[in-house]
């Protein structure tokens, strides 16, 4: 019954974040907005991960025998042994991202234009990436299956991003997109765990991560590629090498025109 319960939390995301992403500020009193601006914008970033998180702590902190722990939560995954034949969650991780593209590529567009989302998900990616790699590197908690740097889950992680990568370009067109990519995202999740790869706790800080780096790298983009093509105009670039007494390399410099 847990992994069901599991599923359904994970795959309620979207609901959260359309509401958060849709909310828009008054127009008038600027002056007394702006504070409630900051604000709002720091719950959207922090809210939806800081409760995985915390969610994943709990797993971790409870006693070997209560529904939470994450050792319960093992033992029902545990007993679908069979399920270890193929790890699709390999491929489902980015399925998010590659339907982002594809749709765009079939006529439907998005929120961004091809170069601006191309660079919010480098950024999102790099983000969690940073995150992930560095928990790791700082708690090493054995695996399920005996393996090392179980905590958190880096498959996870990039799911999640993912999809809230998608939510952010389509989730306003339709809530159905941002439904089906986190569905995706939870799946994800759950395989690793039905792999014995991970404990819940790994999963849901995972997943704390990966909405939080997206939520980060859109809530704080300042560059705009369009604006900047715009204004500068036409650019070429070309290979200028570099010497200096320590090293030597070749550096890719922009020409505006």
């Amino acid at each position: 019954m847990y992994k069901y319960i599991f599923l359904l939390t994970l795959s309620i995301i979207p609901g959260i974040l359309v509401g958060q992403v849709r909310t828009k500020p008054a127009t008038d009193s600027l002056r007394h907005i702006q504070p409630v601006m900051k604000r709002q914008k720091i719950r959207k970033i922090v809210v939806v991960p800081v409760a995985l998180v915390a969610a994943g702590a709990l797993t971790m902190a409870s006693e070997n025998h209560t529904v939470i722990n994450k050792h319960s939560f093992q033992t029902e995954y545990l007993e679908e042994p069979d399920f270890n034949r193929f790890h699709y969650e390999d491929y489902t991780r980015d399925l998010p991202i590659l339907a982002v593209y594809g749709l765009n590529l079939a006529g439907v567009k998005g929120k961004n234009s091809f170069m601006e989302r191309s660079i919010l998900l480098a950024k999102t990616m790099l983000i969690q990436h940073i995150l992930v790699s560095t928990l790791k590197g700082t708690i090493d908690m054995e695996r399920p299956d005996g393996g090392q740097s179980s905590f958190p889950s880096s498959h996870t992680a990039r799911a999640f991003a993912a999809a809230t990568f998608m939510h952010y370009e389509y989730g306003e067109k339709s809530i159905w997109y941002s439904v089906g990519a986190f569905a995706t995202a939870a799946v994800t999740g759950y395989t690793r765990m039905a792999h014995n790869h991970h404990w819940v706790n790994d999963v849901l800080v995972g997943a704390g991560i990966g909405v939080l780096s997206a939520n980060i790298a859109y809530h704080t983009h300042q560059f705009r590629w369009t604006s900047w093509r715009d204004k500068k105009g036409k650019t070429e670039f070309t290979l200028v090498p570099v010497v200096a007494p320590a090293y030597g390399g070749i550096s890719i410099v922009g020409v505006l025109k």
